[in-house]
């Protein structure tokens, strides 16, 4: 009879073993990650959006266009924000939280992160053109302690 003879892998086999099982892991764990932080959240927001969109929601008319070109231009995003976020003190000084749908159309978003300045969300139609056009200009006539510079060219 032949016997057989079995032989025994080399520590050295093993450990070569174990660093393809860690790199797999690795590799697995990343791409579970991404899926479940990246890709998931996403397809989320796209269906929250979806869901809560107004279906007669306007595009945005040529001097609302131009209004934010101004914004961005003149860097107001660096201190005034333009989302009201889901906490009380926002809700209660702004007013009611911006929803995904809000801001469709904005691209880059400039909700600003900084609160210098008050939070702009919410401010169409509160003040007249003259007081906007004062503050814009002059804004510490309007509010003395105001850091706002003056955009008086």
């Amino acid at each position: 009879m032949d016997e057989i003879i079995t032989t025994q892998p080399s520590p050295q086999h093993w450990f070569g073993m174990v660093y393809l099982l860690i790199f797999g892991a690795g590799i697995g764990f990343f791409l579970l990650s991404f899926i479940a932080l990246g890709v998931l959240p996403g397809l989320r927001l796209a269906k929250t959006i979806a869901s809560h969109t107004q279906t007669d929601m306007p595009d945005y008319t040529a001097a609302e266009l131009r209004g934010r070109q101004v914004y961005a231009s003149l860097g107001c995003a660096l201190c005034h924000t333009q989302q009201v976020r889901f906490i009380l003190p926002d809700v209660l000084r702004w007013g009611a939280p911006t929803e995904a749908w809000e801001t469709r159309y904005d691209f880059p978003q400039l909700w600003g992160t900084r609160r210098i300045g008050p939070d702009l969300a919410r401010e169409t139609g509160v003040r007249s053109d003259d007081w906007q056009l004062t503050h814009l200009y002059h804004p510490q006539s309007i509010v003395p302690d105001s850091v706002m510079p003056s955009y008086n060219e």
